[in-house]
């Protein structure tokens, strides 16, 4: 069981280093979690609750060249990724493994989030 949801680029407000006021950062961190909520509504399996420790691999297609630090990039996801644990109805401190890989340019910029189970290795 593997859940995808695509996200646009996260807005620049949220960034960690930019110093907007607290209204407009609140406005957009309403925006992104409605999104992501409503997104991972339309993804959500139909299996019932998912339960279990969950594997979160964050795949970044930023929109230009531009330099882009991952931890602020991150941050950034916040509001969209408690958006999408709301939607699954699931806690965010279920991700015990989490993933964030870079790839090619997109515009506009993308951000695919890939949810799984984690998969239990053998004991040694």
């Amino acid at each position: 069981m593997i859940i995808r949801i695509e996200l646009p680029w996260p807005d620049p407000i949220l960034s960690p280093n930019r110093r907007e006021h607290t209204l407009q950062k609140q406005a957009s961190k309403r925006r992104e979690r409605d999104y992501a909520y409503y997104q991972a509504i339309r993804n959500r399996p139909r299996c019932g609750n998912i339960e279990g420790n969950l594997e979160l691999n964050i795949i970044l297609y930023p929109p230009d060249k531009r330099h882009r630090d991952v931890d602020n990039i991150f941050a950034s996801l916040k509001p969209a990724i408690d958006g999408v644990c709301k939607g699954l109805e699931i806690d965010d401190s279920q991700f015990t493994d989490i993933y964030i890989a870079k790839r090619g340019i997109r515009n506009p910029g993308v951000v695919k989030l890939e949810i799984d189970k984690v998969k239990e290795t053998g004991s040694q």
